[in-house]
C-alpha cells in the first residue's frame, strides 16, 4: 500500500523564486565586495552632502554589507520575512512602500549628515529594508505570535516596538550616522504603513441612518388569525 506524500518542508515554502533572486543578488554583491574591498565599499557607501557624496550612492549603499555573520543574518531575515510580508500587505503596496521608505530614509539621512551632530560620515547597509519588512509585517499582524530567535514567543507588534527601541538606544550609544539611518528607517516605514491606512479610514463612507421604521413595514396589530396572509415572502417585510 502506497504511503501518502509527506507535506512540503516549511523552508521550501519560503524559498520561492522571488526570495531566491533577492537573496542571490545580495550574495553576488557580497562576493564582489569581499573580492574588491576596500575599493567596493569606498565607492558605493552613502556619504553626506559635501563630504564625498556621489549621485549613485543612494542606490548602491544598500548592497554594501557588514561582516559575514551579519550578512548571513540579513539573508536569513529576508528568507523569513520577504514573501510573508508581500503576502500580508500585497505586492503593489509592498513595492510602493519599499520605494517610499528608501527615498524617505535616504533623504533624511543626508539631512542628518549635514547637521554634523553624528560621527561616522557614511552609511552602508541593506538593513533599512529588513527593518521596514519587520515593521510592516508586525503591524499588519498585531495579534500574531512569533518565535523570536526560534525560541522566545512574542507578539508581532511587540517585536516591532522592541526593534524601534533598540534603534533608539543604539543612536544614544553610538551617535553615528549609521545608527541614525536605522532609526529613521523604522520611523519612515511606520509612517509609510499607517498613512495610507488612515486615509482609507477617513475616506470610508459613513452609513446613514434612514427614517424611523424604514427597514421594515410594520403591520397593524390584532390576533394572528386576523392578520392578512402574505402572498409572497417579501410582500410586507423589506
Amino acid at each position: 500500500m502506497d504511503r501518502p506524500p509527506l507535506p512540503e518542508f516549511g523552508f521550501m515554502r519560503m524559498w520561492t523564486r522571488r526570495v531566491q533572486w533577492t537573496v542571490g543578488a545580495f550574495v553576488v554583491a557580497y562576493v564582489i565586495q569581499l573580492v574588491t574591498q576596500p575599493l567596493f565599499e569606498s565607492f558605493l557607501v552613502l556619504r553626506p552632502l559635501g563630504g564625498g557624496f556621489e549621485p549613485w550612492q543612494p542606490l548602491s549603499y544598500t548592497f554594501v554589507q557588514a561582516e559575514p555573520i551579519w550578512a548571513l543574518l540579513g539573508w536569513f531575515v529576508l528568507l523569513n520575512f520577504l514573501d510573508t510580508t508581500i503576502r500580508t500587505v500585497g505586492t503593489r503596496r509592498f513595492w510602493w512602500s519599499t520605494f517610499a521608505t528608501w527615498a524617505g530614509t535616504s533623504f533624511l539621512t543626508l539631512l542628518a549628515g549635514l547637521t554634523g551632530w553624528f560621527a561616522g560620515g557614511s552609511v552602508a547597509t541593506p538593513n533599512w529594508w529588513i527593518e521596514a519588512m519587520i515593521v510592516w509585517f508586525a503591524f499588519a499582524n498585531r495579534g500574531a505570535v512569533i518565535n523570536m530567535m526560534m525560541v522566545l514567543p512574542m507578539r508581532a507588534e511587540n517585536l516591532a516596538w522592541l526593534s524601534g527601541l533598540l534603534n533608539l538606544l543604539n543612536v544614544a550609544y553610538a551617535r553615528d550616522l549609521q545608527s541614525v539611518h536605522m532609526l529613521l528607517a523604522w520611523i519612515v516605514a511606520y509612517a509609510v504603513f499607517f498613512v495610507p491606512t488612515l486615509r482609507r479610514r477617513e475616506a470610508a463612507p459613513v452609513p446613514r441612518k434612514g427614517p424611523r421604521g424604514a427597514g421594515f413595514q410594520v403591520l397593524e396589530g390584532g390576533k394572528l388569525s386576523d392578520r392578512p396572509r402574505r402572498s409572497k415572502p417579501d410582500e410586507y417585510v423589506n
